[in-house]
């Protein structure tokens, strides 16, 4: 409601809570500061980009205002981390800004060679260019690493729903006046119980 009013002197305080380790309150804050729409959101929310704890929160909500100066934070802060995870987050912040301007970072930052267990990087960079139209002589290798995990989760999925649609089975549990499921005849506290 505060993002929809755009009562702006609520942005500092919104920004602040980007530390925090509380996920339902980090996506409410990161919906609240998107709605803003607004530059003054992208200079408070730029320094937690910096900061590992609160990196994807931030980078969530710069990469969906759309911007000269989101861009330009976005930028700054890739070239100011030195962790690749937090380099593959800003990245695709950087990649969902759709600007050429973007191009030297995420062209350099395709030069690494790793695995990132955060984000598809390949697929998000290989939709970049395509969005825009650029070449790159990397373009079909980055097309098909992304289909690979695709068809790989794909497959897994359907091993995943074979074993979890078995039938399910409940347990009639035995109270301790219930007749024994023995046959004795006997209360099942004074049979098979003890």
């Amino acid at each position: 409601m505060i993002g929809l009013l755009k009562l702006e002197k609520h942005i500092p305080f919104l920004a602040s809570l980007l530390n925090r380790d509380e996920d339902i309150l980090l996506e409410e804050v990161a919906s609240a500061l998107i709605r803003f729409q607004s530059d003054k959101v992208v200079k408070e929310v730029g320094p937690y980009l910096k900061q590992s704890d609160s990196i994807i929160f931030a980078s969530s909500v710069i990469e969906n205002i759309k911007s000269d100066l989101a861009v330009q934070v976005l930028r700054e802060a890739y070239q100011y981390s030195d962790e690749l995870e937090d380099q593959d987050i800003l990245i695709e912040a950087l990649c969902h800004q759709l600007s050429k301007d973007a191009l030297p970072e995420i062209s350099d930052h395709m030069k690494k060679e790793y695995f990132s267990s955060l984000v598809d990087i390949e697929q998000t960079v290989y939709s970049y260019y395509s969005i825009l139209g650029e070449p790159h002589p990397e373009l079909m290798d980055w097309k098909l690493a992304a289909l690979g995990r695709e068809i790989e989760f794909r497959n897994k999925s359907k091993q995943g729903e074979i074993s979890q649609n078995g039938p399910i089975l409940t347990e009639n549990k035995v109270g301790r006046n219930d007749p024994c499921p023995c046959g004795s005849g006997k209360k099942y506290k004074k049979c098979c119980s003890k």
